[in-house]
């Protein structure tokens, strides 16, 4: 079969593309990427909108059809309700599509169909923070991010084995509506993080397509994981097995994800994921394996007790929020509060005492840059979502007492980060997802076509 990673013009003509992305761009609220994206279909005879569901709370979900090919490539945005890259990379791509010859005619037997915003009450959730500085603080005081059994794209209906899930949150429904209609051979999730390394997830694995992904993460002055094979609940499952769990659908979740269903409705079908940065530490990756003062010991002592403080600020809070009298009919504070309480759930005090005594084991030397941003920055940053979501829904229910102890103690967890931190352009963010989904999507492409000649 012939090589799937695109020609060297193809690779040009996105860079000429990518180069044209220029400007500030913006966070937009939920009404204002409605707008963006009804004045870009406008503009193109071929493009259309689409209804596709509604959301839990009753804001619409829509599709927007760009061309009439036998070939369907899905985009979906903002899969997470925080991770704003994604609405940005397709209003780039809708634009790209529709006003660039040579790029439409390199994909003329494609039907394009893009979704901005696939959880537009939790968009509408974090639109507080869109005006703020970008910094972590203010990112856990407004960010939201569903419990699993409300997640647009994971919950999907699902069996395996003893695993049965089939409660589809009212967003994955809206996503299933548009993959059982148009049986997309490509779908592109543009996901981003926060201050993580750049990775990819994909169903193609060249190594070609690896060095490219860690180039374009290299032009952000970050790291580059890797491509890695795409989730399943059936993957899940198996490794629970593995592991000598005895009921491994007991603690499998909500469903699967967009990968396994698409897989199911079009067998053979592509899935990637290109997860970006919100903020890169030039520090930490420049000195990454330097010695620094801490020892390792203290370091990894220091990051439970945070993580610990966390846990108990949690176990005092989240009783009393849920039995504040306005906190039954308030939609939001609801939504918050599962959220939290589904990630809590799953946490002990005991495992802490076991982090503890597993110190004894370790190494008697002094921590890297990059043990101590592990250890004191992501895997604190990642636990104080939780603090971030019960001050959200104390500042909806106007519990300053709580508010005020909350906002301190992320204050005090984030100020390693806070001084790491430094915002990474959105400009140049869209224009590494975009060429990613344009090289990916090709591939694909290619794929398809060599299957059918060869």
């Amino acid at each position: 079969m012939a090589e799937r990673f695109p020609e060297e013009c193809f690779i040009d003509l996105v860079e000429d593309v990518v180069g044209k992305i220029q400007g500030e761009v913006e966070v937009r609220t939920l009404e204002a990427v409605g707008s963006t994206v009804r004045s870009l279909v406008k503009e193109c005879p071929d493009a259309s909108v689409e209804p596709a569901g509604q959301s839990a709370e009753g804001r619409p979900i829509e599709v927007i059809k760009l061309g009439d090919g036998p070939i369907s490539v899905l985009f979906l945005g903002t899969p997470h309700p925080a991770e704003i890259v994604g609405s940005l990379a397709i209003e780039a791509l809708i634009h790209a599509l529709a006003s660039d010859g040579p790029l439409r005619r390199a994909f003329d037997l494609c039907t394009f169909l893009f979704i901005p915003v696939c959880d537009p009450d939790g968009y509408w959730l974090n639109e507080p923070w869109f005006r703020l500085e970008s910094n972590p603080v203010n990112h856990l005081l407004y960010q939201y991010r569903p419990s699993f059994p409300e997640q647009a794209i994971w919950s999907y209906p699902a069996k395996y084995k003893r695993f049965v899930a089939n409660a589809p949150s009212p967003e994955c429904r809206a996503l299933m509506r548009v993959i059982d209609t148009y049986r997309p051979a490509y779908v592109d999730e543009i996901h981003n993080g926060e201050i993580i390394s750049c990775f990819a997830s994909s169903s193609q694995s060249e190594p070609e397509l690896t060095a490219y992904l860690a180039k374009l993460a290299s032009n952000l002055g970050v790291g580059f994981r890797d491509v890695y094979e795409p989730h399943t609940a059936a993957m899940a499952y198996d490794r629970k097995a593995a592991e000598g769990d005895a009921c491994p659908e007991a603690g499998m979740g909500s469903g699967t994800g967009t990968y396994e269903y698409v897989n199911r409705v079009r067998p053979g079908s592509d899935w990637f994921c290109f997860e970006v940065p919100l903020w890169k530490l030039e520090d930490v990756v420049n000195r990454r394996r330097e010695p620094t003062d801490w020892k390792l010991q203290d370091v990894k002592e220091h990051s439970i007790t945070m993580r610990e403080r966390s846990y108990f600020s949690m176990a005092e809070h989240l009783p009393g929020l849920r039995a504040h009298r306005e906190a039954q009919n308030h939609a939001p504070v609801q939504r918050l509060l599962r959220a939290v309480g589904e990630r809590f759930g799953r946490m002990s005090r005991e495992a802490f005492e076991d982090e503890r005594n597993k110190l004894r084991e370790c190494e008697d030397r002094h921590a890297t840059v990059h043990e101590v941003f592990l250890s004191i920055g992501l895997w604190v940053f990642y636990q104080d979502r939780n603090l971030g979501m019960l001050w959200r829904a104390a500042d909806f229910l106007r519990m300053e007492g709580v508010k005020s102890d909350l906002k301190g103690l992320i204050e005090a967890d984030m100020s390693y980060l806070m001084k790491e931190c430094e915002p990474i352009p959105l400009v140049e963010l869209v224009r590494a997802e975009v060429a990613a989904a344009l090289i990916s999507m090709k591939m694909s492409l290619n794929r398809l076509m060599n299957f059918v000649t060869d």
